[in-house]
C-alpha cells in the first residue's frame, strides 16, 4: 500500500560514522542537565520531519492542563538553525501545549546546531526525532511503522539491517512492523483515526490474510473482545495447510470399507500389492477375520 512520505527529498544517506555520531548527540542531550534553556516560543518552528501523524485535541488539552499543575517535567529538544532561530526534534505535542497555553517561553536542550545548509541536517534532523518518539513510545505502531517507511524510502537508511541498528530493534521487529501497512485500507483507517489495536503481533497476524472481508471482520472481532490472538494464528496456520473454513478436509483413502448391520465388505486394488506379497496380505486378512470372528 503506498503512502506519501513525511521527508521532503532527503539527499544524505547515512554511514555507520554518521549514526554514531548522531546517537551519541542525542544521548548527551538527554542527560546533560547544564545545556537547558528558556527558548522563546515565537522562535521555534516545527520540526518539517516529525513522525507523528496527528494529535488528538483531547490529549493536547489534557497535556496542557498537567502542565499548568506540575509545570514542563522535560524540556524540549531542538535544533539550532541560526541566531535566535530554532527547530524542534522532539517534542512537538510540549510546544503546542505551551502555545495552547499562550506561554511566551519553553524549556529547551540544544542537541544540534545545523543549518539547513549543512548535508547532514535532513537526515540528523529526521532519525533524532524517530529515535527520541520511539524511546519515549510517544508514537503508537502505525506511526512508528509509517515512520520507518519513510526512512527506508527517502534511502536515509539503506537496509533493514541498518535501521534495526540505528533504533536498537532487530531486523524481525523491523520486518514485522513494516508489514501491517500492508493491512486494508479500512482498517489502517480505524488504526489512524481511533487507534483501536496496540498489539503489534495481532496486526501482524492479520495482515497475512489475504481474503480483505475476512481480514476486516476478524479485525473488528478482535477490537469487540470477540477474537483472540490465539484464535488468529490457529486461523492462520489452518490457511497455511490448505484448510478451509477452519475444518479438515476429508482424507482421500486408497480403498473403501463397507459395514452394515449384516456385513463387512471391504475392497482394495489387487494392482497396489506386488505380486510376492499378495499371499502374506491374504493371511494378514484371514488372521484380522479370525481374530474377531471367534466364538
Amino acid at each position: 500500500m503506498a503512502r506519501k512520505s513525511r521527508f521532503d527529498n532527503i539527499d544524505k544517506i547515512m554511514d555507520s560514522a554518521a549514526m554514531n555520531e548522531t546517537e551519541k548527540e542525542f544521548s548527551h542531550a538527554k542527560t546533560n542537565k547544564n545545556i537547558i534553556h528558556e527558548i522563546d516560543i515565537k522562535n521555534i518552528k516545527e520540526n518539517p520531519f516529525q513522525p507523528r501523524l496527528q494529535i488528538k485535541n483531547e490529549d493536547l488539552l489534557e497535556l496542557a492542563s498537567s502542565i499548568t499543575e506540575n509545570g514542563l517535567l522535560q524540556p524540549i529538544v531542538v535544533n539550532k538553525i541560526s541566531k535566535n532561530k530554532y527547530e524542534v526534534i522532539a517534542g512537538h505535542r510540549r510546544l503546542l501545549a505551551h502555545k495552547l497555553l499562550k506561554k511566551k517561553t519553553i524549556k529547551s536542550i540544544i542537541s544540534l546546531e545545523l543549518s539547513r545548509d549543512d548535508n547532514t541536517y535532513k537526515s540528523k534532523m529526521a532519525i533524532i526525532a524517530l529515535i527520541e518518539n520511539i524511546q519515549r513510545e510517544d508514537l503508537d505502531i502505525l506511526e512508528t511503522a509509517i515512520s520507518l517507511q519513510n526512512l527506508l524510502n527517502e534511502k536515509v537508511f539503506n537496509t533493514k539491517q541498518e535501521l534495526a541498528v540505528a533504533i536498537g530493534k532487530t531486523s524481525a521487529y523491523i520486518s514485522k512492523i513494516l508489514s501491517i501497512l500492508k493491512l486494508e485500507d479500512e482498517i489502517i483507517k480505524d488504526l489512524e483515526d481511533n487507534k483501536s489495536l496496540k498489539d503489534l503481533e495481532v496486526l501482524y497476524e492479520l495482515q497475512k490474510i489475504k481474503d480483505p472481508k475476512i481480514q476486516i471482520k476478524l479485525y473488528y472481532k478482535i477490537v469487540e473482545g470477540n477474537y483472540t490472538r490465539m484464535e488468529l494464528r490457529e486461523y492462520n496456520k489452518k490457511m497455511k495447510l490448505g484448510l478451509e473454513n477452519s475444518t479438515i478436509k476429508k482424507e482421500v483413502k486408497p480403498y473403501t470399507l463397507n459395514i452394515t448391520k449384516k456385513d463387512i465388505s471391504f475392497r482394495y486394488p489387487i494392482k497396489n500389492i506386488k505380486k510376492e506379497d499378495i499371499s502374506n496380505f491374504e493371511n494378514d486378512i484371514n488372521k484380522l477375520l479370525e481374530r474377531y470372528t471367534k466364538k
